[in-house]
C-alpha cells in the first residue's frame, strides 16, 4: 500500500543516494517509491560529485510521478548537471539558483542546439535575497532567457524577489508559448514600463505572458486605456484597488467586452446599466455580464426609475442571468415593469420585504379570461426565479446596517391573499407540480384568519411557521 509521510531534513534523499553509490535496479526502484512517499519533492544542494547525480538520475528515470526539483548547488559539473536533467519527462517544478542556472545555460548551448528541446512545466529561480544585486539579478535573467531559447518552458515563475521592469523586456520578447509569475511590486513597476513604450508588440507579448492579470495593480484610467487601444488581449482588473475607474465607465464602455471586473460593486454595476441605458448600447449587455460571472448585483442600492428603467433595458438584452436585489429600494410602481421580464432571470435574490412586494404586484396583475393576446404568466417566472422558494424570514439574508432587523414581519389577510393568489395562478403549472413551493413564514408574525387563506394550496406549499400569533 502506498504511504506518504513527511521529513525536515531538506536533503534528505540527497543524503540516501549518497551513502550508497553503486546499487541495483531494484533498490533504485525502491528509493524511487521512496521519493514518491516524500511528495516526489526533491531538494539538491551543496558540493554534488558525479557519483551522485548519476544515482539521484538513475531514481528520477523509474520514478513513477513527476517530481519538483530545486538545485540549489555550490559545486556541479556539467557532466554531473546533465546526469540529473536528461530526465525531463519526470520534470513538474525546475527550481534553480543563480550558479545552476548560469551552468545549465552553458550546457544548453554547447550540447543542445539540434537536439530535441527539453520540456519544463514551470521553471523559477532561488536567490538568496528578495532584493538581489543588479549584478546578480542580471546575470540570473540573462542564463534564465538563454534557457527559454532551447528549452520549452510553460511557466516562468519570478515571484520570490523583486525585478525592476525595464530588466524583463527581454523575456517579454521571447517568441513562444511562455506565461510569467511575477510579484505585485514587479508587475506594477513593468506595467507602467510597457504603458511608457506605448509599442503595440510589446504591449501585446506583455499582456499574453502574465495573463492579462492585473488585479494587484493599481491602475489610472490613462494606462488601463492605453493597454485596451495597444492590445487585443482581455485584462482583469480589482474594482476595489481601482475605485476611481467606477468614475469613468463611458470611457470603458468600448471595451467593456474586454475588461474582466473582479470584486465589482454594486454602485459599479448600477452605473454600468445607467451608462449602457443612456448610450442604447446594448451589446454591451453581454459583455458586462461575461465579466460579472452573469450577475447584475445591485445590492443594498437605491433605485430611481431611470435607473429600473436601465435595469429592464439590461434584462431586454439578456437571458439566464441573476439578478441580486437584497435591500434595494424600488420606487413604486417600478416592479410592475420588472415582473414580465423575470422569464429571463434564472436567480432572483430579495430580501422579505422586497419578496413581498413582489409577490403583492404579481397578484394584482390584472387575469384576462380569454381575451388575447393572454398576460404574461408572470407568477410562474417570479416563482421559477426564486427556485420556489418564498422565504419570509430574517434568518436567511441579514442588512447588518439595518436597525430593525428583530422586529417581527407582520403578515395581514391581503398579504397571505396575495401568496394564495401567486399559487392559483400556477397551480396547473407542470414545473409547480414537479418544484412543491416551500413557504418560510419563520419570524412571522401572522393571525390566523390570514394563515388560512394558504390552507387550499396543501398540495402545491410546504408551510414553515415558528414563533407567530397563530395558534394553527
Amino acid at each position: 500500500m502506498f504511504c506518504c509521510f513527511s521529513c525536515d531534513d531538506d536533503r534528505f534523499f540527497q543524503r540516501v543516494c549518497e551513502s550508497v553509490p553503486v546499487r541495483s535496479r531494484e533498490e533504485d526502484q525502491q528509493l524511487a517509491s521512496l521519493l514518491q512517499a516524500l511528495g516526489s519533492t526533491l531538494s539538491l544542494g551543496g558540493e554534488l560529485p558525479r557519483k551522485t547525480c548519476r544515482s539521484v538520475g538513475r531514481v528520477l528515470g523509474l520514478c513513477a510521478s513527476r517530481v519538483d526539483l530545486t538545485l540549489t548547488p555550490s559545486k556541479i559539473s556539467l557532466q554531473g548537471a546533465l546526469l540529473i536533467v536528461r530526465h525531463e519527462s519526470k520534470l513538474h517544478k525546475l527550481r534553480l539558483n543563480v550558479g545552476m542556472a548560469v551552468k545549465l545555460s552553458r550546457l544548453v548551448r554547447r550540447t543542445g542546439r539540434g537536439a530535441t528541446p527539453l520540456t519544463v512545466p514551470e521553471l523559477s529561480l532561488v536567490l538568496k535575497s528578495n532584493q538581489p544585486p543588479e549584478r546578480v539579478l542580471s546575470r540570473a535573467l540573462s542564463s534564465v532567457a538563454s534557457l527559454l531559447r532551447l528549452w520549452r518552458v510553460q511557466c516562468l515563475d519570478l515571484t520570490d524577489f523583486w525585478i525592476q521592469g525595464h530588466s524583463l523586456i527581454t523575456l517579454l520578447c521571447h517568441q513562444g508559448p511562455l506565461s510569467l509569475r511575477l510579484n505585485s511590486d514587479t508587475l506594477q513597476q513593468l506595467t507602467v514600463v510597457v504603458y511608457e513604450a506605448q509599442d503595440k508588440d510589446l504591449t501585446q507579448w506583455f499582456l499574453e505572458k502574465v495573463g492579462g492579470d492585473l488585479t494587484s495593480c493599481r491602475l489610472d484610467l490613462e494606462v488601463l486605456l492605453s493597454l485596451l487601444q495597444h492590445s487585443t488581449h482581455n485584462i482583469t482588473v480589482d474594482l476595489r484597488k481601482n475605485r476611481l475607474l467606477e468614475k469613468n465607465i463611458s470611457d470603458l464602455l468600448p471595451f467593456l467586452g474586454r475588461v474582466i471586473f473582479k470584486r465589482s460593486s454594486s454602485s459599479f454595476v448600477k452605473s454600468t446599466i445607467r451608462q449602457i441605458y443612456d448610450s442604447r448600447a446594448s451589446d454591451c449587455v453581454s459583455s458586462l455580464l461575461r465579466s460579472s460571472d452573469h450577475w447584475i448585483n445591485l445590492n443594498s442600492r437605491e433605485l430611481d426609475r431611470v435607473d429600473c428603467t436601465a435595469l429592464g433595458f439590461t434584462l431586454q438584452h439578456c437571458h439566464q442571468v441573476k439578478v441580486n436585489l437584497l435591500w434595494t429600494s424600488i420606487p413604486p410602481g417600478e416592479i410592475e415593469s420588472i415582473l414580465p421580464l423575470l422569464n429571463r432571470v434564472s436567480q432572483l435574490s430579495v430580501d422579505r420585504r422586497l419578496l413581498l412586494s413582489f409577490v403583492q404586484c404579481c397578484a394584482a396583475s390584472p387575469i384576462q379570461q380569454g381575451a388575447p393576446p393572454p398576460p404574461p404568466p408572470t407568477a410562474e417566472w417570479l416563482l421559477r426565479s426564486l427556485h420556489y422558494r418564498l422565504d419570509f424570514s430574517c434568518s436567511s439574508s441579514v442588512d447588518l446596517s439595518a436597525q430593525d432587523q428583530e422586529e417581527a414581519l407582520c403578515l395581514t389577510t391581503d398579504h397571505c391573499r396575495a401568496i394564495h393568489s401567486v399559487l392559483k395562478q400556477n397551480q396547473h403549472s407542470t414545473q409547480l407540480v414537479q418544484n412543491q413551493v416551500q413557504i418560510i413564514l419563520r419570524d412571522c408574525e401572522v393571525e390566523d384568519r390570514a394563515l388560512r387563506e394558504l390552507l387550499p394550496h396543501p398540495a402545491y406549499c410546504q408551510a414553515e411557521v415558528r414563533h407567530t400569533k397563530t395558534n394553527i
